[in-house]
């Protein structure tokens, strides 16, 4: 009866240790097979967050945006390898900037594109990338009338203003933005990270 229960045992710590192996494997496989896909997505996907910053919503097609990254768009990364700045040149030659900032939201870290006119203040857009905030509240930050908001002001943005009813007709200051109802938390988050971000470009400008 002993030894009928040892090989059960045995045999189930066995089992078990087939199936995490062949699990791996398989896991490993799919890694290696889909890296290069994976790679170029997350390429494409900070192309367009370049663009969105810049103020273009969409190009006919990926080629489109590839061809206007590589003809217009100098990038620029920090020491470690990463993105951290894009000098984007206009058809008037004129040099524009979209910065990336990090910051932190409430659940972890917020990473925003924000592109800025020539003058080094205005606010062309902005595209937040990589957050974790709480889906239907500090998550609709990525909503269009969310980032819209901020587009042609130059801050600093200081008062936070409820949630407009209508979101095609907001109003607002040069010093205010209207934040997510129920996401204070991460609505003052992105309050840091902008006027981070405007602090950061008037630097970079000046050093250009």
């Amino acid at each position: 009866m002993k030894t009928d229960l040892l090989k059960e045992r045995i045999f189930t710590v066995f089992f078990m240790v087939a199936v995490t192996f062949v699990a791996i494997t398989l896991v490993g496989i799919i890694d290696i097979v889909t890296a290069e896909s994976v790679e170029r997505n997350r390429g494409l996907f900070l192309r367009q967050a370049v663009a969105d910053a810049f103020g273009i919503t969409q190009h006919d097609s990926v080629q489109d945006l590839l061809d206007w990254y590589d003809e217009y768009v100098t990038e620029v990364r920090d020491e470690n390898g990463a993105p951290d700045h894009f000098w984007v040149s206009n058809e008037a030659g004129e040099e524009n900037l979209v910065l990336v900032y990090r910051g932190s939201g409430l659940w972890g870290g917020i990473t925003a594109f924000v592109g800025f006119e020539a003058d080094g203040k205005t606010i062309r857009g902005v595209n937040f990338q990589d957050h974790v905030e709480t889906p239907g509240l500090g998550a609709r930050i990525d909503e269009r009338w969310f980032r819209g908001q901020f587009v042609g002001k130059s801050g600093r943005f200081k008062e936070l203003r409820p949630e407009p009813s209508d979101k095609d007709n907001i109003t607002g200051d040069n010093n205010a933005f209207h934040q997510v109802t129920g996401a204070t938390i991460t609505s003052t988050s992105v309050r840091d990270i902008m006027n981070q971000s405007l602090e950061k470009a008037k630097t970079l400008f000046s050093e250009r």
